[in-house]
C-alpha cells in the first residue's frame, strides 16, 4: 500500500498514537510529512517564522508547558469563532483532559482541538490548557497563553491549497496535501473554498466535488439578482423566487445540451390554475418560441407543455409530459377552452367523466393513464380528489463559458447575476408582451 493511503486509516506510527477522529489524524500526517507546510502552518498560528526542529504529537498530556516563551491554544472547528466569543467562554472538561494534537518548536507550544462541524471546543480547549497549567514543572513561572480559532476553510484557502499550487511545476509534488485535500473534498466539500467559474472546468457528474462547487457558486451568484437567495421549494428543488404572477420560481442547474456546457434556467409558467389565468387568457404566441433574445445573447429556448396531477397543498403527483415527439401535441392541446375544461378539482365520483375527456383526446396517440400513474396514484389509491392544471416547462440555456467569461472579467460575481437576472426578465418580456 502507498504510505500516504495511511492518512485515512487508523494505524500507529513512532511518534503518534492512532484517534478515532480521522480527520486529525490527516491533518497531523499531513503535517509531519511536509516540513515547509508545518512551518507555514507555524507561521499562521503563531505570526513567527520557525527554521528550528518543529515536532507535533497527538493526543499528548504529558508536555511541560514551562519551557515554552509562549502557549497558543488553537481551536479548529468548521465555523469561524470571533475572539469576543472565545474570552466570554469558560473553561469546562474532564479532571484530565488530553489535546487532540501538539505542535512545537523551541519557543512555540500549539495545543489543538478539532472539531468536523461546527461544534464550539473553545471551554474544551481552555480545559486543557489549565490543566497544562497545573501539571507544570515551575510552579511560579507566568504561562503566556493566547487563544485563537480557525475554520477549515480558512486552513485549506491559506495553508493547504496555496501550498500545493506553489508546488504544482516542482519535481516533489506535495502528495500529502493533495491527499488531505482529496480527503476534505470527499468528506466536507462545504470546507473547500469556492473559486469563480472560470477556475473550475465544468461537470455534471452526481458525485463529482467540482459539480458541488459550481453549484455552490452559482447558489452565491443568483444571490446577486434582484429575486434573492434561492430557497428551497415545497417539491424539494432550491429556486430562485420569482413574483411573475404567472410563475413563482426559477431553476438555475448544470446540463449538457446538444453535447455543449451550459447553464439550464427551468420557468414553470401557468403550474399552477391561478397562475394559468394568467397565461391562458393573453396571447400565446411564445410558447412556439425556440430562441430568446437578450442583451446578452440569443440562447435556445425549448418549451414543454404539461398537464400536472396534483393533491393535498398542490402537492404534485404525476403528470403528462408533452416531451420530444409530443412537444407540438400539447402545445395545440394547451388552449384556454381546455384550460375552462380540465383545469379544475375533480371529485372522486366525477373521475369517470374526466377519464372520458383525456381519452378523448389522446386515447388513439399515448397512453395518459400511464404517463401520469394515473391508475396506482389516483383510481387504486385512498384518494378523494385530483387537481388538473396546465403548465409549460420553458427551459433557457446559457453556455457555461459565457458565465466563465463574465466571472473572469468581475470576480465579485455581479457581472454574472446581471446575465442570469437579464436572462430571466427577456423570459418575463417574451411571455407578457403576447
Amino acid at each position: 500500500m502507498n504510505p500516504h493511503l495511511n492518512i485515512f486509516n487508523n494505524y500507529r506510527e513512532d511518534y503518534s498514537t492512532p484517534l478515532e477522529n480521522n480527520l486529525t489524524r490527516a491533518f497531523i500526517i499531513t503535517l509531519h510529512h511536509e516540513p515547509n507546510l508545518l512551518r507555514d502552518f507555524m507561521y499562521l498560528i503563531s505570526g513567527e517564522m520557525s527554521w528550528d526542529k518543529v515536532s507535533v504529537s497527538i493526543q499528548d498530556k504529558n508536555i511541560d508547558i514551562s519551557g515554552f516563551e509562549r502557549v497558543i491554544g488553537l481551536a479548529l472547528t468548521s465555523k469561524e469563532i470571533d475572539d469576543l466569543t472565545i474570552a466570554a467562554i469558560g473553561a469546562y472538561g474532564s479532571a484530565t483532559p488530553i489535546p487532540d494534537f501538539l505542535i512545537y518548536n523551541t519557543r512555540v507550544l500549539i495545543v489543538g482541538e478539532v472539531k468536523k462541524h461546527s461544534e464550539n471546543p473553545v471551554a474544551q480547549l481552555k480545559n486543557q490548557l489549565n490543566y497544562l497549567i497545573e501539571q507544570r514543572s515551575e510552579k511560579g513561572k507566568e504561562v503566556d497563553i493566547n487563544y485563537k480559532a480557525l475554520s477549515w476553510t480558512m486552513i485549506l484557502s491559506k495553508l493547504i491549497i496555496p501550498h500545493i499550487n506553489y508546488h504544482k511545476k516542482s519535481a516533489m509534488q506535495p502528495v500529502w496535501a493533495n491527499n488531505f485535500k482529496d480527503y476534505i473534498a470527499t468528506h466536507y466539500t462545504d470546507w473547500l473554498p469556492v473559486p469563480t467559474l472560470d477556475k473550475v472546468d465544468f461537470s455534471t457528474d452526481e458525485d463529482s466535488v467540482t459539480k458541488q462547487l459550481i453549484e455552490k457558486r452559482l447558489h452565491t451568484i443568483q444571490g446577486f439578482t434582484r429575486f434573492g437567495t434561492p430557497n428551497y421549494w415545497v417539491g424539494g428543488r432550491i429556486t430562485m423566487p420569482i413574483d411573475f404572477g404567472w410563475a413563482t420560481e426559477a431553476l438555475v442547474q448544470l446540463t449538457k445540451h446538444h453535447n455543449r456546457n451550459a447553464i439550464q434556467i427551468t420557468i414553470w409558467p401557468a403550474d399552477t390554475k391561478a397562475q394559468g389565468y394568467r397565461i391562458f387568457y393573453k396571447g400565446m404566441d411564445w410558447v412556439n418560441a425556440t430562441s430568446l433574445t437578450t442583451s446578452d445573447g440569443l440562447y435556445e429556448l425549448d418549451i414543454y407543455p404539461y398537464v400536472k396531477f396534483s393533491h393535498v397543498m398542490g402537492k404534485w403527483i404525476g403528470a403528462i409530459n408533452f416531451n420530444d415527439e409530443f412537444q407540438d401535441r400539447g402545445k395545440q392541446f394547451h388552449t384556454r377552452k381546455n384550460f375552462e375544461k380540465f383545469c379544475k378539482s375533480w371529485d372522486r365520483g366525477d373521475w369517470p367523466e374526466l377519464e372520458q375527456k383525456f381519452d378523448n383526446e389522446f386515447s388513439e396517440e399515448f397512453d395518459w393513464r400511464a404517463e401520469s400513474g394515473w391508475d396506482p396514484e389516483f383510481r387504486h389509491s385512498g384518494r378523494n380528489f385530483v387537481f388538473i392544471s396546465m403548465g409549460f416547462e420553458c427551459n433557457i440555456f446559457i453556455p457555461f463559458e459565457q458565465l466563465q467569461a463574465a466571472e473572469k472579467s468581475d470576480p465579485s460575481g455581479n457581472t454574472a447575476a446581471a446575465l442570469l437576472q437579464n436572462t430571466i426578465e427577456s423570459f418575463q418580456t417574451l411571455v407578457n408582451q403576447t
